[in-house]
């Protein structure tokens, strides 16, 4: 167990830096749409922000509907009224 602790802080640093690399990578690509486009990087944010706020909400609401799907079909087996 004791061994386990010890590797917590080297872990926070390696998920730290991956993090750091992904925000660099989307920093990186941002300034490319902006430089190619000619469009300023901030409407180019707000238009990713936007867009990708859209594509969660659809996502989060397609993963509640098949969540309550499943659990239905669970209760369902558990009472034995569907058998598979």
């Amino acid at each position: 167990m004791h061994a386990l602790l010890s590797l917590l802080p080297s872990l926070l640093k390696l998920q730290l830096l991956v993090g750091a690399l992904r925000w660099a990578w989307a920093r990186r690509a941002l300034e490319w749409v902006a430089g190619h486009t000619g469009v300023p990087a901030i409407v180019v944010a707000a238009v990713l922000t936007v867009v990708l706020y859209r594509l969660a909400k659809r996502s989060l609401r397609f993963v509640v509907q098949v969540s309550v799907v499943l659990a239905v079909l669970a209760v369902m087996a558990h009472f034995g009224l569907l058998r598979f």
